[in-house]
């Protein structure tokens, strides 16, 4: 057999895109060669073939214009060549896609196409053949089609073997490929025209600043445009490449493991729930604390089934030794100072035995520099630790796995964990150590609902999606209906399959650390980076006496969270945007397992809840009348606005299609039992009926919201009668906890 030539991939690539405008007097005839399992040249024959039934192609006459025109010598003999040509790329095909046995066990085919090919090319440089542009291309294609042809009803797609053309067999007599790609001209078979698409002028960042200025009407981008997380990270509208080179972050390779937390209820269901989660692919299991006999059970079953097994609660040090020498592929989450001089055999033993963990803090509303922090000084005491015990420090950075939890905003998140990678490399390097960066992380419940649970799978999506191109080594997806109560099959399987759908339909672990070269992530990286190694070393310094600290920065960070939740500057879909107060919820069994979450949709929910309960002892919920003054499109984007946030408050809203004058919006709100009345139309029409409009709805017992901001003449509607004002960055939470008290909802 021959051996493969070099170059094969560019010049086959170059025969792909042969012009076939050197066909131009042919192209009636020679149109395509469809490629299908009943449709191929057999092996053995197909070297021989156009010597036979293709003979009866290549001598067909033209038809032009009415007229037979008889193909001339040099015609049929660039027919051959072109047909020998399609025949072998057709062979290639048959071997590449039916057979499925790689080329390079066919070599002799394969230098037998490309010697076609070159004598095609030669040639037509021969005859001098270019091509005209105003006329369509047959384009020979790798995807089935050797010449694709897109009009079907016009077009020849035959076989050498009894392919059907026009009538009764016969050829087509024109055969039009209407919108055609282009193909590139080939000169020679080194000499390929390359196409590029035009480039965009070159724009400053003081122009494209002036420019964007200009359209926020002189106001500064700083004022407009840039935002501020928690814990005082800005986040600008535009980044650029750093343009800097950095050393590359450390990367564990393979994908991350699908981890899965177990219930502490039921220890009987264990064996056969793991059994289900390890068929789905899950790789791990994190259960709490359990009783030593419990532990021994779990740690059986784990080692039957070949999974990993951490358990959360801390642990004597023997009983951690006895799982190692039971060869436990998972890990054993201990404290500071429960360890001895034995655990140095652990080193070997390639197992996860420390954890720094920071997803308690996290829960509590962290900020994601802080997060870091916390995790650099946890796992810069197992160091110390591993020290005293007589563990090198190399060995010990090894054993340590770090515990994240993470939230749903997903760029925040990403540079959270590439920046913990940064600072966990920059301080074993400070130890003269080198060494992994194990992250696990965990979903965490803080960022889950109640109400409308379904959202909760796309919030696990963002999650795991987050941690896989962050760089995660295990991964913990919470099933969507968590919060409800003992979850069911059908949200495990959901959970699980998150993992399998990210991993092996999108292969977001085919790629090492995807997120580098983005100017956005990589300046939030560097920032979140800088502030945690700031805090660190503050915890450094204060050792035992940093709880004090710790609680005052997650207070301040928690503090700025509530106040983004309130005015929906950070909006929680089917909670506090959008909801949907007919839902029906899933009912579960058991209680939740996280039930005493400091959960971020907490308050609104707590407003929900209060509106079932009303609606439970009165048969209705607290009602708002909306006044829509004016033409659809003067009310409707108000209206829509203040029905959205009063749903929020479990508010339920009676619409109308508008009204033309107030006396007409009066007497609509007298056949209503709304308590509430809302007036939703333009600035221009408030300045004209807001005052007469809010006494006469006050006048008849409605507490009068307006959907807009006063300005100026706030202290006139006040006076009139309007009670409360709702517009984009009001505090809607304490808006709604008025209107429902002023409804009669009781708390």
């Amino acid at each position: 057999m021959q051996a493969l030539p070099q170059g094969v991939d560019h010049v086959l690539g170059g025969l792909h895109q042969l012009d076939q405008h050197a066909f131009t007097a042919d192209r009636e005839v020679i149109v395509g060669f469809r490629m299908h399992e009943t449709n191929v040249v057999p092996a053995g024959s197909w070297a021989d073939a156009a010597g036979g039934e293709a003979q009866t192609l290549l001598l067909q006459p033209l038809h032009r214009d009415g007229q037979v025109v008889h193909p001339k010598p040099h015609v049929v003999e660039r027919r051959t060549a072109h047909v020998d040509l399609a025949l072998g790329v057709q062979r290639l095909h048959q071997i590449d896609l039916h057979a499925r046995r790689p080329l390079s066990e066919h070599a002799d085919v394969l230098v037998h196409v490309l010697t076609l090919g070159a004598k095609l090319l030669l040639q037509l440089q021969a005859k001098e053949v270019h091509p005209k542009p105003a006329q369509a291309p047959l384009v020979l294609c790798p995807e089935g089609n050797l010449l694709q042809a897109k009009d079907s009803e016009r077009s020849f797609h035959g076989s050498l073997r009894g392919g059907q053309g026009g009538k009764n067999g016969s050829l087509p007599h024109s055969c039009p490929i209407p919108n055609a790609p282009r193909p590139i001209a080939l000169g020679s078979m080194a000499e390929v025209t390359e196409q590029h698409p035009p480039k965009f002028p070159d724009v400053s960042p003081q122009s494209w600043r002036e420019a964007v200025e200009r359209g926020l009407h002189g106001k500064r981008i700083e004022d407009k445009l840039t935002t501020t997380t928690s814990d005082g990270i800005v986040i600008q509208p535009l980044y650029e490449d750093q343009g800097e080179a950095r050393e590359a972050l450390p990367w564990c390779e393979g994908s991350w493991s699908p981890h899965e937390s177990l219930p502490l209820e039921n220890p009987k269901s264990w064996r056969a729930r793991m059994q289900r989660a390890a068929d789905f692919g899950v790789k791990g299991f994190r259960v709490g604390q359990l009783t030593e006999e419990l532990e021994a059970d779990l740690l059986g079953i784990a080692r039957e089934l070949q999974v990993e097994l951490h358990l959360s609660s801390p642990v004597q040090a023997d009983r951690a030794m006895g799982r190692l020498q039971q060869e436990l592929r998972g890990g054993q989450t201990l404290l500071p100072g429960a360890l001895t001089e034995e655990l140095a055999i652990a080193a070997s033993a390639g197992t996860t035995l420390f954890s720094a963990c920071s997803s308690s803090e996290q829960g509590q509303g962290a900020g994601v520099a802080l997060q870091v922090a916390l995790c650099l000084t946890r796992g810069a005491a197992w160091l110390r630790e591993a020290e005293r015990c007589a563990v090198s420090a190399t060995d010990a950075a090894g054993l340590v796995e770090f515990r994240v939890g993470s939230g749903t905003d997903l760029f925040l998140e990403i540079a959270k964990l590439r920046a913990l990678r940064l600072c966990w490399t920059k301080l074993l390097k400070a130890c003269a150590v080198q060494g992994p960066c194990k992250i696990h992380v965990e979903a965490s419940a803080r960022s889950w609902t109640v109400r409308d649970p379904w959202v909760n799978g796309l919030r696990g999506t963002t999650i795991a999606f987050a941690a896989a191109i962050g760089g995660a080594q295990s991964v913990l997806v919470l099933p969507f209906d968590a919060m409800l109560g003992a979850s069911d099959e059908e949200a495990l399987r959901l959970a699980r399959n998150t993992h399998a759908i990210l991993a092996q339909e999108s292969h977001l672990d085919q790629v090492q650390d995807p997120a580098a070269g983005s100017g956005y992530i990589e300046s939030l990286t560097n920032d979140i980076a800088q502030g945690a190694w700031v805090l660190f070393q503050e915890l450094e310094l204060l050792g035992a006496d940093s709880t004090g600290f710790v609680a005052e920065e997650i207070e301040r960070s928690a503090a700025a969270d509530a106040a983004a939740i309130a005015t929906r500057r950070n909006g929680l879909i089917g909670v506090s945007e959008f909801p949907n107060l007919e839902e029906s919820l899933p009912e579960r069994t058991g209680a939740p397992a996280f039930q005493n979450a400091n959960t971020l949709a907490a308050p609104f929910e707590a407003l929900r809840a209060r509106s079932d309960r009303h609606q439970a002892q009165h048969g209705t919920r607290p009602t708002a009348f909306l006044c829509n003054f004016g033409q659809q499109v003067d009310f409707r984007p108000r209206s829509g606005f203040a029905s959205n946030l009063l749903a929020a408050g479990g508010i339920a809203v009676q619409d109308n299609e508008g009204f033309q004058t107030v006396d007409a919006a009066l007497q609509a709100y007298d056949l209503q039992t709304a308590s509430l009345a809302v007036i939703a139309s333009t600035d221009e029409l408030y300045l004209e009926h807001v005052s007469s409009l809010a006494r006469g709805l006050q006048e008849r017992g409605a507490i009068v919201v307006l959907a807009g901001r006063a300005g100026e003449q706030e202290a006139e509607w006040t006076a009139a009668g309007v009670d409360t004002y709702i517009h984009l960055g009001c505090d809607a939470l304490a808006a709604l906890e008025h209107l429902q008290v002023s409804a009669g909802v009781s708390l």
